[in-house]
């Protein structure tokens, strides 16, 4: 986990808190791990594989499913377990048959709470993650924007 940002400044005493506090998961290839609007009560860290992060959007009244990010080994998501109001505001799908880490968020709290050094690297990681995922929303509307106004 060490590899991964969320953890990536912790101590190995924190480190093995966080550990105990995890399960291994397994997934299929095209695997639902989480659905938008479902209770957030895990964060993931990806141990081996690929997970999609998906949203759906109306198209000709139609609803298609697009990618909108690609998380690899190392990569944390569903940091919305971290935020209010502990639910998702994407889909994850199993890219491959992956491996991932879950950590319960009333664990992640808990360890938050005891401990300030923890808590303090923790959640600036997860600002980063939220604020690089705001970059890229920021750069798809702009180019959605962009794409509209030189049809008119």
């Amino acid at each position: 986990m060490r590899k991964s940002a969320p953890f990536k400044d912790c101590t190995d005493t924190e480190l093995e808190l966080v550990a105990s506090a995890s399960e291994i998961l397994s997934v299929k290839a095209g695997e639902v791990i989480f659905s938008v609007g479902s209770p957030a009560e895990h964060l993931y860290v990806i141990k081996s594989g690929t997970v999609e992060l998906r949203f759906k959007v109306s198209s000709y009244a139609a609803l298609q499913e697009i990618t909108i990010d690609r998380k690899i080994e190392g990569d944390a998501f569903g940091w919305s377990a971290t935020t209010t109001p502990h639910s998702f505001s994407l889909s994850s799908v199993a890219g491959v048959d992956s491996e991932l880490i879950r950590i319960c968020r009333s664990d992640l709290m808990r360890l938050c709470a005891e401990n300030d050094h923890f808590g303090h690297v923790f959640m600036k990681s997860m600002a980063d993650i939220i604020g690089r995922r705001l970059n890229l929303i920021r750069r798809m509307l702009t180019d959605v924007v962009q794409d509209r106004l030189e049809k008119v």
